[in-house]
Protein backbone atom coordinates (compact mmCIF):
# COMPACT_ATOMS: atom_id res chain seq x y z
CA UNK A 1 0.00 0.00 0.00
CA UNK A 2 1.32 3.40 -0.89
CA UNK A 3 2.07 5.88 1.87
CA UNK A 4 -0.61 8.24 0.49
CA UNK A 5 -3.21 5.49 0.69
CA UNK A 6 -2.13 4.67 4.22
CA UNK A 7 -2.48 8.25 5.32
CA UNK A 8 -5.91 8.50 3.70
CA UNK A 9 -7.02 5.32 5.44
CA UNK A 10 -5.77 6.55 8.78
CA UNK A 11 -7.48 9.89 8.28
CA UNK A 12 -10.71 8.11 7.37
CA UNK A 13 -10.57 5.92 10.45
CA UNK A 14 -9.74 8.93 12.58
CA UNK A 15 -12.65 10.87 11.12
CA UNK A 16 -15.08 8.04 11.81
CA UNK A 17 -13.76 7.65 15.33
CA UNK A 18 -14.13 11.37 16.02
CA UNK A 19 -17.61 11.38 14.51
CA UNK A 20 -18.58 8.43 16.68
CA UNK A 21 -17.31 10.21 19.80
CA UNK A 22 -19.12 13.43 18.89
CA UNK A 23 -22.41 11.78 17.97
CA UNK A 24 -22.38 9.19 20.70
CA UNK A 25 -20.96 11.35 23.48
CA UNK A 26 -23.01 12.77 26.35
CA UNK A 27 -24.25 15.67 24.25
CA UNK A 28 -24.15 13.90 20.90
CA UNK A 29 -27.07 13.62 18.53
CA UNK A 30 -27.23 9.83 18.74
CA UNK A 31 -27.10 9.87 22.51
CA UNK A 32 -29.82 12.51 22.66
CA UNK A 33 -32.01 10.54 20.26
CA UNK A 34 -31.53 7.39 22.31
CA UNK A 35 -32.47 9.33 25.43
CA UNK A 36 -35.66 10.61 23.78
CA UNK A 37 -36.57 7.12 22.59
CA UNK A 38 -35.89 5.64 26.01
CA UNK A 39 -38.04 8.28 27.74
CA UNK A 40 -40.90 7.81 25.26
CA UNK A 41 -40.76 4.04 25.75
CA UNK A 42 -40.82 4.42 29.52
CA UNK A 43 -43.79 6.81 29.34
CA UNK A 44 -45.74 4.43 27.10
CA UNK A 45 -45.21 1.69 29.66
CA UNK A 46 -46.40 3.97 32.48
CA UNK A 47 -49.49 4.96 30.50
CA UNK A 48 -50.39 1.34 29.68
CA UNK A 49 -49.96 0.20 33.27
CA UNK A 50 -51.98 3.05 34.79
CA UNK A 51 -54.44 3.82 31.99
CA UNK A 52 -57.59 2.98 33.96
CA UNK A 53 -56.73 5.44 36.71
CA UNK A 54 -55.28 8.07 34.36
CA UNK A 55 -58.35 8.10 32.11
CA UNK A 56 -60.77 8.41 35.04
CA UNK A 57 -60.76 12.20 35.42
CA UNK A 58 -64.46 12.80 36.02
CA UNK A 59 -64.50 15.37 33.20
CA UNK A 60 -65.46 13.84 29.88
CA UNK A 61 -66.03 15.07 26.34
CA UNK A 62 -68.01 13.00 23.87
CA UNK A 63 -69.96 9.94 24.93
CA UNK A 64 -70.57 9.76 28.67
CA UNK A 65 -70.73 5.97 28.44
CA UNK A 66 -68.25 5.40 25.61
CA UNK A 67 -64.75 4.03 25.89
CA UNK A 68 -62.14 6.64 26.83
CA UNK A 69 -59.41 6.51 24.20
CA UNK A 70 -57.69 9.82 24.88
CA UNK A 71 -56.63 11.89 27.87
CA UNK A 72 -56.14 15.59 27.20
CA UNK A 73 -54.07 17.88 29.42
CA UNK A 74 -54.69 21.55 28.72
CA UNK A 75 -54.63 25.13 29.93
CA UNK A 76 -57.58 27.28 28.88
CA UNK A 77 -55.22 30.19 28.21
CA UNK A 78 -53.11 28.10 25.84
CA UNK A 79 -53.37 29.27 22.21
CA UNK A 80 -52.47 25.81 20.87
CA UNK A 81 -55.21 24.24 23.00
CA UNK A 82 -57.67 26.54 21.26
CA UNK A 83 -56.28 25.63 17.86
CA UNK A 84 -56.69 21.91 18.57
CA UNK A 85 -60.21 22.21 19.98
CA UNK A 86 -62.04 22.17 16.64
CA UNK A 87 -60.18 19.08 15.38
CA UNK A 88 -61.00 17.19 18.54
CA UNK A 89 -64.66 18.16 18.35
CA UNK A 90 -64.88 16.98 14.74
CA UNK A 91 -63.27 13.65 15.63
CA UNK A 92 -65.71 13.14 18.50
CA UNK A 93 -68.69 13.88 16.27
CA UNK A 94 -67.47 11.34 13.72
CA UNK A 95 -67.32 8.61 16.37
CA UNK A 96 -70.17 9.02 18.83
CA UNK A 97 -68.99 6.09 20.97
CA UNK A 98 -65.66 7.61 21.95
CA UNK A 99 -64.87 9.90 24.85
CA UNK A 100 -61.98 12.10 25.96
CA UNK A 101 -60.96 12.60 29.58
CA UNK A 102 -59.78 16.12 30.40
CA UNK A 103 -57.13 17.03 32.95
CA UNK A 104 -55.31 20.28 33.62
CA UNK A 105 -51.74 21.50 33.55
CA UNK A 106 -52.18 24.96 34.99
CA UNK A 107 -49.53 27.65 34.90
CA UNK A 108 -48.31 28.60 38.39
CA UNK A 109 -47.64 32.11 37.07
CA UNK A 110 -51.22 32.78 35.96
CA UNK A 111 -54.21 33.25 38.25
CA UNK A 112 -56.56 32.96 35.26
CA UNK A 113 -55.05 29.61 34.28
CA UNK A 114 -56.02 28.10 37.61
CA UNK A 115 -59.33 29.92 37.97
CA UNK A 116 -60.56 28.86 34.52
CA UNK A 117 -59.75 25.22 35.32
CA UNK A 118 -61.69 25.58 38.57
CA UNK A 119 -64.61 27.09 36.63
CA UNK A 120 -64.78 23.98 34.44
CA UNK A 121 -64.43 21.61 37.40
CA UNK A 122 -67.29 23.37 39.20
CA UNK A 123 -69.40 23.22 36.04
CA UNK A 124 -68.77 19.47 35.93
CA UNK A 125 -70.35 19.18 39.39
CA UNK A 126 -73.58 20.40 37.78
CA UNK A 127 -73.26 18.14 34.76
CA UNK A 128 -72.33 21.07 32.51
CA UNK A 129 -68.65 20.48 31.95
CA UNK A 130 -68.88 20.36 28.15
CA UNK A 131 -70.60 23.73 27.99
CA UNK A 132 -68.04 25.53 30.12
CA UNK A 133 -65.12 23.75 28.43
CA UNK A 134 -66.36 24.82 25.01
CA UNK A 135 -67.02 28.37 26.19
CA UNK A 136 -63.53 28.81 27.61
CA UNK A 137 -61.87 27.49 24.44
CA UNK A 138 -63.95 29.29 21.82
CA UNK A 139 -63.72 32.89 23.00
CA UNK A 140 -61.40 35.14 24.96
CA UNK A 141 -63.95 37.52 26.52
CA UNK A 142 -63.85 35.61 29.79
CA UNK A 143 -60.22 36.66 30.23
CA UNK A 144 -61.29 40.31 30.58
CA UNK A 145 -64.76 39.82 32.06
CA UNK A 146 -65.70 42.01 35.03
CA UNK A 147 -66.61 38.97 37.10
CA UNK A 148 -67.09 35.22 36.95
CA UNK A 149 -70.84 35.49 37.35
CA UNK A 150 -70.93 37.02 33.88
CA UNK A 151 -68.79 34.15 32.54
CA UNK A 152 -71.10 31.57 34.10
CA UNK A 153 -74.20 33.14 32.63
CA UNK A 154 -72.66 33.41 29.17
CA UNK A 155 -71.65 29.74 29.35
CA UNK A 156 -75.20 28.74 30.30
CA UNK A 157 -74.60 27.56 33.88
CA UNK A 158 -78.01 26.86 35.39
CA UNK A 159 -77.28 27.18 39.11
CA UNK A 160 -75.10 30.28 39.27
CA UNK A 161 -75.10 30.67 43.10
CA UNK A 162 -73.83 27.14 43.73
CA UNK A 163 -71.31 27.45 40.91
CA UNK A 164 -69.95 30.70 42.37
CA UNK A 165 -69.74 29.13 45.82
CA UNK A 166 -67.72 26.30 44.30
CA UNK A 167 -65.34 28.82 42.72
CA UNK A 168 -64.68 30.38 46.10
CA UNK A 169 -64.22 27.08 47.96
CA UNK A 170 -61.02 25.09 48.24
CA UNK A 171 -62.57 21.70 47.42
CA UNK A 172 -61.20 21.82 43.87
CA UNK A 173 -57.61 21.97 45.17
CA UNK A 174 -57.43 18.19 45.52
CA UNK A 175 -58.63 17.70 41.93
CA UNK A 176 -55.99 20.04 40.53
CA UNK A 177 -53.33 18.47 42.74
CA UNK A 178 -54.08 15.04 41.24
CA UNK A 179 -53.79 16.46 37.73
CA UNK A 180 -50.50 18.16 38.61
CA UNK A 181 -49.13 14.89 39.96
CA UNK A 182 -50.04 13.10 36.74
CA UNK A 183 -48.48 15.89 34.65
CA UNK A 184 -45.24 15.57 36.59
CA UNK A 185 -45.24 11.76 36.43
CA UNK A 186 -45.71 11.89 32.64
CA UNK A 187 -43.03 14.60 32.24
CA UNK A 188 -45.47 16.88 30.41
CA UNK A 189 -43.63 19.93 29.09
CA UNK A 190 -46.56 21.92 27.77
CA UNK A 191 -50.11 21.94 26.46
CA UNK A 192 -52.00 20.51 24.78
CA UNK A 193 -50.61 17.11 25.75
CA UNK A 194 -52.54 14.12 24.45
CA UNK A 195 -52.13 10.64 25.89
CA UNK A 196 -53.40 7.36 24.48
CA UNK A 197 -52.97 3.87 25.83
CA UNK A 198 -51.29 2.74 22.61
CA UNK A 199 -49.29 5.76 21.43
CA UNK A 200 -48.23 7.19 24.78
CA UNK A 201 -47.64 10.93 25.20
CA UNK A 202 -47.83 13.48 22.40
CA UNK A 203 -47.23 17.21 22.84
CA UNK A 204 -48.93 19.65 20.49
CA UNK A 205 -51.70 19.77 17.93
CA UNK A 206 -52.74 16.47 16.36
CA UNK A 207 -54.56 16.25 13.00
CA UNK A 208 -57.93 14.52 12.80
CA UNK A 209 -56.47 11.62 10.80
CA UNK A 210 -54.00 10.86 13.60
CA UNK A 211 -56.73 11.02 16.25
CA UNK A 212 -58.83 8.57 14.26
CA UNK A 213 -55.84 6.25 13.89
CA UNK A 214 -55.25 6.30 17.65
CA UNK A 215 -58.90 5.42 18.28
CA UNK A 216 -58.99 2.33 16.08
Amino acid sequence: MKSGDTISSLLGVGFLACAGIILGGPGGALNLKFGEWSEASSLRKTVREQWTELSNSGRVLGSATGETRLVLFLDYQCVYCRDSHDSLQVALREDSQMSVAVRYKVSPRSRLSRRSAVAAICAAEQGQFGQMHDHLLTNTEWMVAEGWEQVGREAGIRDIPNWLNCLLSDRTDATLAVDSTWAAQLSLRGTPSLITERAGVHLGIVPISTLEEWWR
